[in-house]
């Protein structure tokens, strides 16, 4: 389910990450001179701006989420990424920066250089540089790096180039490993299974390579985007794929069979925006809702979408449960839950209500959601029993509800005993089984343990 919208970074976005545990948002954007943001990816709140960052068009994050990595002027500055400390910089006059990545224990900067087809590893501690990785001694042509990737064994590290190249080096030794061509135009993309065993490449002829990491020989050839293909990831069991590319009237995402190379689906389900995505446990089907009031389920294996939701009127977003199996409709007077194999409803909540925000706890038992009774009046938080719809508590937030752009935002904790809700100057914390309040954190405010 959409957990946060995040507050829209001024200019163009060119690069957003997840910190590698999933704790943190990342996104760098053209405004002014270029900065990074980040955002607290459980409550969505703001945490950190690095400006002045003068033609940064790439950033990466340490495998362990505690440090940034970007162009700054002439070097390339290293950044704690939880106060934007300057942890030190990088003297790499002479590269044009193209790309970066970290190593896998998160001790060493890889960088690639789009000049000329070389990549240089540095030790972030020490601002020393350790090995150049160099190309071919026969290359003639033009083969500036545009994309790198270092494996998750920290042993191999991989570069996609400008000459439809891709080449591969021992991070150890900096021995070229292999030098192949795999495509007709530059390579946009690589990235490596989570076992190290695999390569994907995406390029910009739209076509995405297959490669064994070890020999370096092509496995498959992929066709399926109309498009350059800009973007790639595997799933983390290495039998699934997914690619994002351009294609002549829409952007178009691909899910593919990683292991036998076989045709895709694509996910394009939706005729306008997508507002929230959510696996199945399983992850065997993928939920989804959208700005044209539809809500669709797609299963992952063969693309067939299911349209049990097709006569809903008003969806204006969705929170599914943790198993996958009810969905929690935001409609226009009411919060509908539907058993998502069959569209039935199973109950309705919150009738009569503005409602703005929902969220199911982790055993689905529970429903929690922001509503409010009347325009002006201030905004709730309200929990449900799933099952009957019977309101458990209530909580007046004293914020009152002007418009839809600031109501009241939340999470619950893992074990479902929390709520943490963000108010306009501090995170308060409830008895998600009592509606009590506990504490508060935030400006003006320490916690403190409530009774």
């Amino acid at each position: 389910a959409l957990v946060h919208r995040l507050g829209r970074p001024q200019g163009t976005v060119y690069q957003t990450l997840y910190s590698p545990d999933g704790a943190q948002v990342f996104a760098l954007s053209r405004y002014r001179s270029g900065q990074i943001d980040a955002w607290d990816a459980i409550t969505g709140e703001h945490r950190l701006t690095i400006g002045d960052l003068i033609g940064a068009n790439c950033f990466a994050v340490s495998p362990n989420g505690a440090q940034i990595a970007a162009q700054k002027a002439r070097t390339i500055r290293v950044w704690d990424s939880h106060t934007g400390d300057v942890i030190g910089d990088l003297p790499a006059h002479n590269i044009e920066l193209s790309c970066l990545a970290f190593s896998a224990d998160g001790e060493n900067l890889v960088i690639g250089d789009f000049q000329s087809g070389r990549a240089e590893i540095w030790e972030v501690k020490s601002a020393e540089l350790k090995l150049t990785l160099l190309p071919p001694t026969s290359a003639s042509e033009p083969q500036g790096i545009c994309c790198i990737a270092v494996s998750p064994d920290g042993k191999r590290i991989v570069a996609g180039l400008s000459n439809s190249h891709l080449r591969m080096w021992d991070s150890e030794s900096a021995e070229l490993l292999f030098d192949a061509k795999g495509h007709n135009e530059s390579v946009n993309t690589v990235a490596f299974s989570s076992d190290s065993q695999r390569i994907a490449s995406g390029s910009r002829d739209s076509t995405i390579c297959l490669w064994n990491a070890s020999t370096g020989a092509k496995l498959f050839t992929l066709h399926g985007h109309s498009g350059p293909v800009n973007s790639i990831a595997f799933h983390r069991d290495g039998r699934r794929m997914i690619s994002g590319g351009q294609g002549n009237t829409a952007d178009s995402v691909l899910v593919w069979d990683a292991e036998r190379g076989q045709a895709p689906f694509s996910i394009e389900t939706h005729a306008r925006r997508i507002e929230s995505l959510h696996f199945t446990e399983n992850g065997s089907q993928l939920l989804s809702s959208s700005q044209n009031d539809s809500i669709c389920l797609t299963d992952l294996q063969t693309g067939k979408v299911s349209n049990a939701f097709s006569e809903l009127d008003g969806i204006r977003g969705a929170a599914f449960s943790p198993q996958g199996d009810r969905a929690a409709l935001l409609l226009r007077d009411c919060i509908r839950v539907v058993d998502t194999s069959t569209g039935k409803a199973l109950s309705i909540i919150s009738k009569g209500r503005g409602n703005a925000y929902v969220q199911f706890s982790g055993n689905s038992q529970t429903i929690f959601a922001t509503c409010r009774e009347a325009h002006g009046s201030n905004w709730s938080i309200r929990c449900f029993d799933a099952k009957s719809g019977d309101e458990r508590w209530a909580v007046d937030s004293g914020i009152a509800a002007r418009t839809f752009l600031n109501y009241i935002r939340f999470a619950i904790r893992s074990d479902g005993r929390q709520l943490a809700a963000i108010y306009p100057r501090e995170i308060k914390l409830f008895d998600a089984m009592t509606g009590k309040e506990l504490g508060s954190v935030g400006q003006g405010s320490k916690y403190s343990r409530v009774g």
